[in-house]
């Protein structure tokens, strides 16, 4: 176990501010609203029944999924529909249905573990995790992919990280040549409609030369209103000025496949951005370097573009993928691939409310594995479940 994995969440020190959080009921323009006044991506939606319990975390990606899912179906798009609805509406949609989104679950973990089975999650794609206090003493944060980054540009020295950060981007494999992008002739909403088909969160807008001169992310819909949702339609680099995205900062950050793991955790931290593109000699998009590459190349583990098989058709992106197998399901994997299994025990009901308990083996980096023994999966009015995980675990080795 290394030096950063065997850390508690309480090691880490991190100032957070207070959670932010809405109920289902309320609006998907309001929640834009939120996230845009308080510079966040994700909202945790707290429960009908216990409404001091998040029950799952709304992100730019849903409301994405939300905007593509109602004009692939012909219909109006409507800004005023409460967030369980439009996650509803969401969930209709292949891409999401195929891809056990990470928002329908609360990845929840106490203070006092170790931060180990989340950076494996973070490498898998996982965004972001809940921290909470068993005994109460310290407020719930989300700790987010970008709050450990940031850690590690940080402390890199004293966590003896030299290794992985002096790796170059080309040997840790992020040099693919499949980067899917959009032209600066098309619309935000045709570059919107290619990220829900790939499962990506952001597409890099190149010229009739095919350099890159801005980022198009699902993060460019905060904000979006009743007033402002027209400008999905508009040409993309308009789409972002109207959205007040700073189109330049995400064309220069950007790196090449000779720069270090360490030079593009600096450039992450320092341009507060969660790619960068990697680009050839011509200056044209080969690669991407994720946050969840960062975590990868830190545990050892592949990055995703390393994990892209040589004859495959697919484009590499920013994936949200989530590490969990189905649940519902025991299915153990057939190699020790570091990916969390689950298995759900018979339906129990309390106070007419239905609920699903979830174990869920983590494999570690080290050989061994933890068990989590408690999950709930909570039933919706909306039909829609929603997972809530907790870190109360034991762990046992892996032969």
């Amino acid at each position: 176990m290394s030096m950063l994995t065997s850390k508690t969440f309480s090691d880490l020190g991190l100032v957070k501010p207070k959670v932010i959080s809405i109920p289902p009921q309320c609006t998907i323009e309001k929640a834009l609203k939120t996230m845009a006044e308080n510079n966040v991506l994700t909202l945790p939606i707290t429960s009908r029944a216990f409404p001091s319990k998040f029950v799952y975390i709304l992100s730019t990606l849903d409301i994405l999924m939300y905007v593509v899912a109602r004009e692939k179906g012909g219909a109006h798009l409507d800004l005023g529909v409460t967030v369980e609805s439009a996650m509803t509406m969401a969930s209709s949609l292949k891409a999401i249905a195929d891809a056990e989104m990470e928002s329908y679950r609360v990845f929840e973990r106490d203070y006092r573990d170790t931060v180990e089975s989340t950076m494996v999650g973070f490498a898998h794609g996982l965004h972001r995790v809940l921290i909470t206090d068993a005994l109460n003493t310290k407020p719930a944060m989300v700790l987010t992919q970008s709050d450990i980054t940031a850690y590690i540009h940080k402390n890199a020295a004293s966590l003896q990280l030299h290794e992985p950060m002096s790796r170059t981007l080309a040997q840790l494999g992020l040099i693919t040549n499949k980067v899917k992008t959009m032209s600066t002739s098309e619309t935000a909403l045709e570059g919107y409609n290619r990220m829900a088909a790939a499962k990506i969160l952001a597409l890099p807008v190149v010229d009739n030369a095919g350099l890159v001169v801005a980022t198009l992310s699902a993060s460019d819909l905060r904000g979006l209103s009743k007033e402002t949702l027209p400008y999905v339609g508009l040409n993309v680099l308009e789409f972002l000025g109207k959205m007040n995205t700073n189109i330049g900062k995400d064309a220069t950050s950007s790196v090449s496949a000779e720069d270090t793991l360490k030079d593009a955790v600096q450039l992450l931290v320092e341009r507060n951005v969660h790619r960068l593109w990697i680009l050839d000699m011509m200056l044209r998009p080969v690669g991407v370097v994720s946050q969840s590459d960062v975590m990868a190349a830190i545990l050892g583990l592949p990055t995703a573009g390393a994990a892209i098989p040589a004859a495959s058709s697919g484009s590499r992106g920013t994936s949200p993928g989530d590490p969990a197998a189905p649940s519902g399901k025991c299915s153990p994997p057939t190699s020790l691939d570091l990916v969390e299994v689950e298995c759900s025990l018979p339906a129990v009901n309390v106070l007419g409310i239905a609920l699903l308990i979830v174990i869920r083996v983590l494999p570690m980096t080290d050989g061994k594995f933890g068990i989590n023994v408690v999950g709930v999966l909570e039933e919706s009015s909306s039909g829609l479940g929603y997972f809530r995980t907790r870190s109360q675990s034991t762990t046992g080795s892996v032969y």
